[in-house]
């Protein structure tokens, strides 16, 4: 991050961003313009790599002008909640194409991270293992590689959620080992609690995974990933009306995040909590044309579907789930549920159940 009186040196100039990046040493450059007309402001702002010129992102933003400094901190945040996951794209593209024998123990991690990052809602496990090897070499070059432990414990997490491990125990205990030294080695970063929270409800332990993930949110409230799965384990763990709020923030937060199907998918979790299953169907549905390859929209479409009482669209999504990702449905059948809430567990399996034709349908009605 240059200082802005560097920056200034700039203003009021028609200058070639390649010249930027060559006189300030940066890669990325942020450039707009700021338009009032009475009590209106609107602020543009686009997001270019500097090294080629291309443009990466660009949002305008029309506010009403009442109080001059709460409009700078909400614009400011507004443009680097959407801006960080942009960077996140090509940095990720371009660590992957940099030949292996050339990294460093951070750029191995990166690479890894970017790989797991960019499969998170994933049911082939493919991609994670790629991960996994990029991130243990990391670490063979240099254990304290804070990045390389948090990629393993975003690995680990993911093969636990979509239960493509041969042994449960171990992977959510070398997720959470992984997780808890980075955090050792960094207090701060926010990405290693929640992977740690999360595998805690993967390990029976919700209490903990929700204070966790409550601080992890805390640490960086501008984090829209961390605010949608916080939303997703209120509205199945802690207190239930927050969940669909949380949900909608962190979309609100980052409209056009990379893992926008992932945050739909847990409002529409959020929604099948509070029973509102019209809604949860809704937001399966725009999940799923955003990501149709994943599971997890599927898993919330055909409980959902129950809840509406259209059991044949419920056994399509079910049917669906299966081919896409057989053992994770094998693990919901089998009762495992992220939640402590007796009731949200019951419906959830009794409606999944139902879905796989498993149980009469009339089973739902004394749960809607």
């Amino acid at each position: 991050m240059i200082a802005r009186n560097s920056a200034f040196t700039y203003k009021g100039q028609a200058v070639d961003v390649r010249t930027v990046s060559r006189e300030l040493g940066v890669r990325y450059v942020v450039e707009g313009s700021v338009r009032r007309a009475g009590t209106r402001v609107r602020v543009v702002a686009q997001l270019i790599d500097a090294l080629t010129g291309e443009h990466i992102w660009a949002e305008k933003y029309d506010r009403v002008v009442e109080d001059i400094f709460d409009l700078q901190d909400e614009v400011a945040r507004a443009v680097v909640v959407a801006m960080a996951p942009q960077i996140e794209v090509p940095e990720a593209s371009r660590a992957r194409r940099v030949r292996p024998d050339n990294l460093s123990a951070y750029a191995l991690a990166q690479r890894g991270w970017a790989v797991a990052s960019a499969s998170d809602m994933a049911y082939d496990h493919s991609p994670r293992d790629e991960a996994f090897r990029w991130a243990t070499q990391a670490l063979a070059l240099d254990a304290g590689c804070a990045l390389a432990l948090r990629t393993i414990a975003l690995v680990q997490w993911w093969h636990a959620y979509h239960n493509t491990t041969e042994s449960m125990p171990e992977t959510i205990t070398q997720g959470l080992v992984a997780a808890t030294r980075a955090l050792a080695l960094d207090h701060g970063d926010h990405h290693a609690r929640r992977w740690r929270a999360q595998l805690l409800f993967m390990a029976g332990q919700p209490d903990d995974g929700l204070a966790e993930l409550r601080k992890a949110h805390q640490i960086n409230p501008n984090c829209a990933l961390t605010l949608s799965w916080l939303g997703c384990y209120e509205a199945t763990t802690g207190d239930e009306s927050k969940g669909v709020p949380y949900a909608l923030d962190a979309l609100r937060l980052s409209p056009r995040d990379p893992s926008r199907a992932a945050f739909l998918a847990v409002l529409g979790f959020a929604h099948f909590a509070t029973g509102d299953y019209a809604a949860a169907v809704e937001a399966a549905q725009t999940a799923l044309r955003e990501a149709p390859g994943s599971p997890i929209p599927h898993v919330v479409g055909a409980i959902s579907w129950v809840g509406v009482g259209e059991i044949a669209m419920a056994q399509v999504e079910f049917q669906r789930l299966v081919q896409i990702a057989p053992r994770l449905a094998e693990a919901r059948l089998a009762g495992r549920w992220l939640s402590a809430r007796p009731r949200y567990l019951q419906r959830a399996h009794t409606f999944l159940r139902i879905a796989a034709g498993m149980e009469d349908p009339h089973a739902a009605d004394a749960l809607r």
